[in-house]
């Protein structure tokens, strides 16, 4: 029997194609053999929840039921069996309105991980996110101070791992598209191999 794994995150793990504004006629959405864990699903069983807009632990300023430890037991309510949690986010909490501090950031990691420790009781790995490049759309949603951010919180979220015993991989060298935030098919395929590597060198 295949183990089974439960997948977390935002826009990334939903598989949004970055674009930019004059790149309307672009569909939204990579193919599920383009998005990063498909590199998982010839030997694991994924059960994936991504959401466009997903923070930790902030509402979304348009979009509903978009703040993790706000909506986590909702989202948990048909999970069950699973051999390890996957968690990737922090890219939206890094957003200008939510004036978050790494600190922040990984103390609404601790309460969602938390969570689903007790909901599901199955090992857990951290995806440090990708870094965010400087553009456009990228200072009108982040300012003009953050591409150092996702360095720190990656740090941050190893040192938190490594504590607490959880598998962890970083997305911080995946490759990023146009519009600053969003992985191109080369970074997905980077980040999935990655994650591979780390779940079975876990388990030798």
């Amino acid at each position: 029997m295949k183990k089974r794994i439960f997948i977390y995150g935002d826009s990334n793990t939903w598989g949004y194609i970055p674009r930019g504004n004059e790149d309307n006629n672009i569909k939204e959405r990579y193919d599920l053999s383009d998005r990063w864990y498909s590199t998982l699903l010839d030997e694991f069983e994924c059960i994936v929840d991504g959401a466009n807009g997903r923070a930790i632990g902030y509402d979304h300023p348009v979009y509903p039921n978009r703040n993790a430890l706000k909506t986590i037991n909702d989202d948990l309510k048909d999970v069950n069996n699973i051999d390890l949690a996957i968690i990737y986010l922090g890219t939206n909490d890094f957003k200008e309105e939510y004036l978050a501090t790494i600190q922040d950031i990984k103390n609404n990691l601790d309460k969602l991980i938390n969570i689903i420790i007790n909901k599901l009781n199955s090992k857990i790995m951290i995806i440090a996110p990708s870094k965010i490049k400087k553009c456009e759309n990228t200072i009108n949603q982040y300012g003009l101070d953050f591409e150092n951010k996702p360095l720190e919180l990656e740090k941050a979220y190893k040192e938190y791992a490594t504590i607490n015993n959880y598998l962890f991989a970083s997305a911080i060298e995946a490759s990023i598209g146009i519009d600053g935030e969003h992985m191109t098919k080369s970074g997905h395929k980077y980040l999935g191999e990655i994650v591979k590597k780390v779940i079975k060198n876990s388990c030798n």
